[in-house]
């Protein structure tokens, strides 16, 4: 009788173990539960897919996302369609498929870009666009409020933001005069900007993204060399080509997925091609191509390798597991 005592106490703290562990699982994906729920109903809350994908509330391309935290992300603005231009922002859970009212961009505007600047505060910075030209705010969303910032040095529409330390780097884009190979450091602390080294080539409709602390990746945009594959260091504040895109790419992203390694999502020129770069191979690995053509998109990194691909001239949005190398739903 005190062996079978025994095995029910281990068996009883196991039990344990796993409710305790299952309900951090469970906070961390904001799901509700009672403090006293049996091990049953706590597995019953386990959803089936990690994240719940639902249509957008409009149409968008050309529009702003940024990762708030581990299962919500922020779109902002966008076209809803050839002429029109939107000044909507909206707080998504990929855990609930709901879409939360924010405050409202100053403007309507599309083409412009932006980035999470401090994950903890929610504090996305955006700037540039079309009828937003060289403005710049930072919008918190812990307290839902609007701060407007220095303007950008110079007016911009189609260019790309990626958070480098912190710090916006804006990259690129169209201005009075046509293509911009002009990149600028934005630091909050000053509200200032830094000019950084020039790209090789004037740019816009390119992708920029941070794939280790101080290496940015930039590539594609330019009709004319739209093939551009490059890395900037923040450290020597230099830019070294890479072996040429495989496709031509402009209107696409990139999204990092690990050290060094970074997706390339569709765009045109390359519309259903989905391809992984490694930095440091400096090589493209294909992966299963888009089930439908996309550009003018957002793509955004969460958990488990899983990346949400957001509209792109459609209200669509799917889920894209590396790991599994699948899309769903």
């Amino acid at each position: 009788m005190y062996e079978i005592q025994k095995k029910v106490n281990a068996l009883s703290e196991k039990i344990d173990d796993l409710r305790n562990e299952i309900k951090k699982q469970l906070t961390k994906k904001q799901i509700t539960f009672a403090p006293d729920d049996s091990l049953r109903k706590l597995i019953r809350l386990i959803p089936h897919n990690k994240y719940t994908v639902n249509l957008l509330y409009l149409s968008l391309a050309n529009f702003v996302s940024a990762k708030l935290s581990n299962n919500t992300i922020l779109f902002s603005g966008g076209r809803t369609n050839a002429s029109n231009y939107t000044n909507l922002q909206k707080q998504y859970s990929l855990v609930t498929g709901v879409f939360t009212d924010k405050l409202n961009l100053p403007w309507n505007t599309a083409y412009h870009s932006g980035c999470n600047i401090n994950r903890s505060l929610h504090l996305v910075f955006i700037a540039g666009g079309i009828s937003s030209k060289n403005k710049a705010i930072v919008f918190n969303n812990t307290t839902n409020t609007i701060a407007t910032k220095n303007q950008l040095p110079y007016s911009t529409h189609s260019h790309s933001i990626t958070q480098v330390n912190g710090n916006p780097l804006i990259s690129g884009g169209t201005g009075n005069s046509g293509d911009l190979s002009n990149q600028y450091m934005y630091t909050l602390s000053s509200d200032s900007y830094t000019a950084k080294c020039n790209l090789p080539q004037g740019s816009d409709c390119l992708a920029t993204e941070s794939i280790t602390t101080n290496n940015v990746s930039i590539s594609g945009g330019n009709l004319n060399n739209n093939n551009l594959n490059c890395i900037w260091s923040n450290t020597s504040n230099a830019i070294t080509n890479k072996t040429n895109l495989s496709v031509p790419r402009w209107s696409h992203t990139v999204t990092k997925s690990s050290e060094n390694k970074a997706l390339f999502v569709g765009g045109i020129g390359s519309e259903n091609i989905n391809q992984l770069y490694d930095a440091s191979a400096d090589t493209f690995t294909n992966k299963r191509n888009l089930p439908r053509n996309i550009k003018e998109h957002c793509t955004k990194l969460f958990d488990n390798k899983t990346f949400l691909i957001s509209g792109g001239n459609t209200n669509k949005q799917i889920c894209y597991k590396l790991d599994e190398n699948k899309f769903y739903p």
